[in-house]
């Protein structure tokens, strides 16, 4: 035994007459450690090139995108805005509420809705459009995509049992929207938001953007068309029931207030929000950063590299402390 080396024993074991040592954990050498790095340099430039060939075939299947964007402004408190029933009026007649959300949240909320999806293809035909990867027009019928991709895609389907490939819907057109058109607001000015949508075409983006605003817009309006007409048959019903005075000139007070209503929703005046910047787009397409991804290649290639090497000389060093190796 070296002198140096200090072994501890087990205080148990030495009142029981047997002196069974206790190794100490065993410590990584930071010498052998570097040379082994430097031994698996070649693994750590491997490494590195393959993140540089991801990154060039990325570049080689990226396609430029442009961006079209509007700047809106919600109506609340324009002139086509009426106070609510109050609801005291509402609990009293069962009137429905056509405002519970802000008309701008309902506008948020309806660009990646099932019925806007509908509209947006009844209207504009955009179904076959956003997948014209799937369209075919000569025989306007709808087949099946054939990149890797999909066959992979279709292959993985078969393997598990899942459905085959199935023609696309209203409610994928709903989700392309819901996860390509992005509503953000301007922090330091209160209600400006602005609307953006990407695409590779220009001239599409631009469309896309406007009619799925415009749409929306309508189909919120013609919501509240439908709920305020039923909300003034109610009252002219009650109207036409109750006797007492007080209640008839309630309900009079209210029906005066649909009639508003109707009035504004009739007009041409923005409904949801006020565009202060139309839909518009940039002649120059978005690109890939070149050096931001030279700089991950490098990085990212080098620390899996070197991860690489250092869990080898790891179960290299664990094997040679190991009893069988030492035996």
């Amino acid at each position: 035994m070296n002198e140096g080396s200090q072994l501890r024993v087990d205080p148990r074991d030495a009142r029981s007459g047997s002196a069974a040592t206790v190794e100490p954990p065993p410590s990584i050498d930071l010498g052998s450690l570097v040379r082994a790095l430097w031994r698996g340099k070649w693994v750590i430039l491997l490494c590195i090139a393959l993140a540089f060939g991801a990154v060039a075939y990325f570049v080689s299947v990226f396609s430029p995108r442009y961006v079209a964007q509007m700047v809106v402004i919600p109506t609340a408190g324009s002139p086509i805005q009426f106070a609510e029933q109050s609801s005291q009026v509402n609990s009293l007649f069962g009137l429905r509420s056509t405002r519970q959300a802000s008309l701008f949240d309902r506008l948020t909320a309806t660009i990646g809705s099932v019925a806007l999806a509908r509209q947006l293809d009844e209207h504009h035909g955009y179904l076959k459009k956003v997948f014209s990867g799937s369209w075919d027009e000569t025989n306007r019928r709808w087949v099946a995509p054939q990149d890797w991709r999909s066959k992979l895609t279709a292959f993985t389907a078969r393997q598990v049992n899942a459905p085959p490939w199935q023609p696309p819907t209203v409610v994928e057109l709903a989700a392309f929207a819901r996860s390509t058109v992005q509503i953000k607001v301007f922090e330091k000015i209160d209600g400006v938001s602005r609307i953006s949508f990407e695409y590779p075409n220009r001239a599409f983006a631009v469309e896309f953007l406007t009619n799925v605003f415009y749409e929306a817009e309508a189909l919120i309006r013609a919501e509240d068309q439908r709920s305020t007409a039923a909300n003034m048959a109610f009252l002219q019903r009650r109207l036409r029931e109750v006797t007492m005075t007080d209640m008839r000139m309630a309900l009079i007070d209210v029906l005066a207030n649909e009639e508003r209503k109707i009035m504004a929703l009739s007009s041409d005046l923005p409904y949801a929000a006020r565009v202060v910047d139309p839909p518009q787009a940039s002649d120059t397409p978005t690109l890939p950063n070149l050096l931001l991804f030279g700089i991950a290649a490098l990085v990212g290639g080098a620390m899996f590299g070197a991860g690489l090497v250092v869990a080898a000389f790891l179960v290299r060093s664990a094997l040679r402390r190991s009893p069988v190796a030492q035996g």
